[in-house]
């Protein structure tokens, strides 16, 4: 400012302020004295701040060309009182100056007391009205991720900046947009993560976006302004592979059609559609029937066809072909080389409607012994063979007999020949044997047999599933087959000495004799006269009133003995019913 423009700010201050004709006088007067204070010391892009100026007193002449201010304009001066006035302060573009003052020069400024002298500086404050911009982004390393693997990329800004919210950075993967979101990192570094998802691939590298998205949070510097989203100097990406298409099933393998029987072996081989590790043991599970079981994993890790093996156990029958259940881990893994889980669904299997199961053995429920003891019919539960591939009839060597003579008359018994039940000759398949017996000797009803199976390998079922050893008919008694004793019908009768009485009569009884011949009739010690105290007719005999009459009353035995034979005895009640002789007393 000029020194006439200065003079006459002064003068026509005076004037305004009345105090000219001070000049006519010998008095003093001391100059104002100011104050400038930014309200916002930190200022950032698109900000202002209101400026004060507040004086010790009212005064005149102050416009903004005297106030200057470092890396920024001031505009709208204005007062309502001459003492405190307002300016705006706008902060120069593009631009960081941590140290600004504004300067006040008071020479222009005029009060009552005089003219201002001198400078008066503000406080300070700050200018950054420079947008934090992406410097670089360092990438993950080249090499192949697969399912469940981090891609890591680290934003490296221009200046220290804060984060809110989750922004992330785009990525395209094959076809496939991702992102990788913001995890952590306040200052210059911030660090952003995809974890690879199932079911991509990309063999020529992952392509990172051009600029970030926010998301709805922000990336601010310490000045509030908000950060450019551009990536620039984006580390290279052409061998980042990514390859998370899981190893999947393409067929299954299944065993031949046929009837496996118990302790044979069904073999499944799982074909994937790439090579895999294999840790601990797998199992692919199997429905027998109504039955479930595990196919357990045999062998063929680090390739790309998996054995599984079940060795069939006893008591399992399915008829129309087993089936599968589930490919299970039990806690352990299936795996790719870049560590993708197999997908356990079971595709293409083969048709396993021809794998039918028969491991339960035959078993001897039942048996009959024939008349004469001529036979054993043996009754098994189904049809039985001599050979472990279900041919070929029974013969007598695939069953052993087991004799007990208990002190009968029979000294041995033996196997004779095996029969169908109708007597036609084994074909093999049959469910029921007639054993055909060697018996030496006459029985006595004492002697005890026991048909078994020859050993644990002598007789099987179609499916070649062996008798247990263990099985039998049980023990079996033999028929008496001596000539039976004489039989005496009645072997009791009653006899009364009164003879008025209806039981005062001759006693018959009739005799069967199976062959044998009476030797004697006694009564105790003493014999019995034929024709006079019995009569003898075929097989009749008749005991004679006359000879029970001089029978004591009470019971008679009498013995009749037989030749080569038990004798048998006939109790005879005598009574004596007759009337007592009344007396005269006339």
């Amino acid at each position: 400012m000029d020194v006439a423009r200065k003079m006459w700010k002064w003068v026509l201050g005076l004037i305004i302020l009345g105090v000219l004709p001070l000049f006519s006088t010998d008095k003093a007067f001391a100059a104002p004295t100011a104050t400038v204070v930014v309200v916002d010391d930190l200022l950032g892009i698109d900000e202002t701040s209101q400026v004060t100026i507040t004086f010790s007193e009212s005064v005149t002449g102050l416009d903004l060309g005297d106030l200057s201010a470092e890396n920024g304009t001031l505009s709208n001066l204005q007062t309502s009182d001459n003492i405190t006035y307002f300016a705006t302060l706008t902060p120069t573009h593009n631009i960081y100056a941590p140290t600004n003052v504004i300067t006040l020069d008071n020479t222009g400024v005029i009060s009552g007391s005089g003219a201002g002298g001198g400078t008066t500086p503000s406080n300070n404050y700050s200018v950054d009205t420079v947008r934090p911009a992406v410097a670089s982004v360092s990438v993950p390393a080249a090499g192949s991720y697969g399912t469940g693997k981090n891609l890591d990329f680290t934003v490296h800004m221009s200046e220290p900046v804060f984060v809110s919210g989750t922004p992330s950075i785009p990525l395209t993967i094959g076809t496939t947009v991702v992102e990788a979101t913001y995890i952590s990192g306040t200052g210059t570094d911030a660090l952003f993560r995809y974890t690879v998802e199932a079911g991509l691939l990309d063999t020529d590298g992952i392509a990172v976006g051009t600029a970030l998205k926010l998301n709805g949070g922000s990336i601010k510097d310490l000045a509030g302004n908000d950060a450019g989203v551009t990536l620039f100097n984006v580390g290279g990406t052409g061998n980042v592979i990514v390859e998370s298409i899981l190893p999947k099933i393409n067929g299954i393998t299944v065993p031949s059609a046929a009837t496996y029987k118990n302790g044979d072996t069904l073999s499944f081989t799982v074909m994937m559609s790439e090579n895999v590790t294999v840790t601990g043991t797998p199992s692919l599970s199997l429905v027998i029937g109504a039955t479930s079981v595990q196919a357990a994993y045999s062998s063929g890790s680090g390739t790309s066809a998996l054995v599984f093996r079940y060795i069939v156990e006893a008591g399992l029958t399915d008829t129309d072909g087993i089936a599968f259940g589930a490919l299970q881990l039990n806690g352990v893994s299936m795996r790719d080389v870049l560590d993708n889980d197999a997908d356990l669904t079971l595709n293409n299997a083969g048709s396993m409607s021809g794998v039918l199961i028969d491991s339960s053995a035959p078993t001897i429920t039942g048996r009959a012994l024939g008349s004469g003891n001529a036979y054993v019919d043996v009754i098994f539960s189904e049809g039985t063979f001599t050979l472990s591939n279900g041919t070929g009839a029974l013969t007598p060597s695939d069953l052993r007999l087991n004799f007990a003579s208990n002190g009968g008359g029979a000294s041995a018994v033996s196997i004779l020949s095996l029969k169908k039940t109708d007597g036609g000759e084994l074909t093999g398949g049959e469910t029921a044997i007639r054993v055909m017996l060697d018996v030496t000797g006459i029985p006595t009803g004492h002697e005890t047999i026991e048909i078994a199976p020859a050993d644990g390998a002598s007789i099987y079922d179609r499916a070649g599933n062996a008798v247990e050893g263990s099985q039998s008919t049980g023990t079996v008694t033999l028929f008496d087959l001596r000539d039976p004793d004489p039989v005496i019908s009645p072997i009791s009768a009653s006899f009364d000495k009164y003879a008025g009485a209806s039981a005062n009569r001759d006693i018959t009884t009739t005799l069967t004799l199976h062959g044998k011949t009476l030797a004697s009739l006694s009564n105790g010690a003493t014999p019995l006269v034929p024709g006079t105290d019995y009569i003898l007719s075929g097989d009749t005999v008749t005991i004679l009133k006359a000879y029970l009459a001089a029978q004591p009353v009470g019971t008679t035995s009498l013995t009749f003995a037989f030749s080569g034979a038990t004798a048998k005895t006939l109790a005879i009640a005598v009574s004596d019913t007759t009337p007592a002789r009344s007396s005269d007393n006339g």
